[in-house]
């Protein structure tokens, strides 16, 4: 009997498709999605932010283009950078106060001069004793959401209130990220802070 040589079949290509179908293309179509989302946002942000923002939520919504607009300006008048909170500091104005909400462990360990150590728990019961001062808000970190929470509440009390765009880790161990180059060696960020020794 003569033997036949068996062509084999491109398994691979057989395979792969079917990899390709239940893997690879979810994969690829999740990735496409992404880098659509991504690229849009490129373009938002090239552009005028605030109105391309606005604009697209008068075409996605109802909400009046004065209500997007007074929105945009207490989320742009949300935050206070590190710069502007030196010169506050400087000027020991008590009309101000720091509130650090980070645990009273953390607080002890170091914390931005002036600053007063209150849990989110102790704010949301002591709201009206801060109704008329300006209040500065911070956290461990920028991507810690307890600040933000806490400002958006006491908005909502018609207190002065500010996030501080960085938070503790980012005022003490980052300062090339919020102090200009050029004042790298102008300023000295150790009178902002208070440590143990």
């Amino acid at each position: 009997m003569k033997k036949e040589k068996i062509k084999k079949p491109n398994g691979l290509v057989k395979v792969e498709s079917n990899r390709l179908i239940s893997v690879v293309l979810p994969f690829l179509v999740v990735f496409g999605m992404t880098l659509t989302v991504f690229l849009t946002g490129s373009k938002l942000i090239k552009s005028n932010k605030n109105k391309a923002i606005a604009e697209s939520l008068i075409a996605s919504t109802s909400i009046s283009k004065d209500k997007i607009k007074e929105s945009l300006e207490i989320v742009n008048g949300l935050y206070i950078d590190p710069m502007t909170l030196t010169k506050i500091i400087d000027s020991n104005t008590s009309e101000v106060l720091i509130i650090d909400t980070r645990s009273l462990k953390d607080f002890e360990r170091g914390h931005i001069r002036n600053s007063k150590n209150m849990s989110k728990d102790e704010i949301l019961k002591e709201y009206k004793s801060l109704r008329n001062r300006k209040v500065i808000v911070y956290g461990e970190n920028s991507y810690d959401p307890t600040p933000k929470d806490i400002a958006v509440f006491l908005l909502g009390k018609r207190t002065d209130v500010r996030v501080l765009v960085v938070g503790w880790n980012e005022f003490r161990h980052f300062r090339n990220l919020w102090v200009p180059e050029g004042l790298w060696n102008k300023i000295d960020i150790d009178k902002y802070i208070s440590e143990q020794e």
